[in-house]
């Protein structure tokens, strides 16, 4: 369980480098061409969705240790 959060993460940072390298015009694409440009906005919300979407997964796995391990509880 615990080896999917980071998958999640390196997934997220694969997804700028394979859409950087095959030129598929993803998120990941989005971000490097804002960051080559200067276009700090876009930058600091793809950072932002990146790290929402981080944040979301661990809370994800947290709940679904407590579920499927009864021994676990958050007080």
């Amino acid at each position: 369980m615990t080896s999917y959060g980071y998958l999640v993460s390196g997934l997220l940072g694969g997804a700028v480098v394979i859409e950087e390298i095959f030129t598929f015009k993803g998120i990941g694409w989005w971000t490097t061409e804002a960051f080559l440009r200067g276009d700090r906005g876009v930058v600091m919300g793809s950072t932002l969705a990146f790290g929402l979407i981080l944040v979301f997964t661990s809370l994800l796995l947290d709940l679904l240790y407590a579920f499927l391990d009864p021994r676990i509880r958050y007080e």
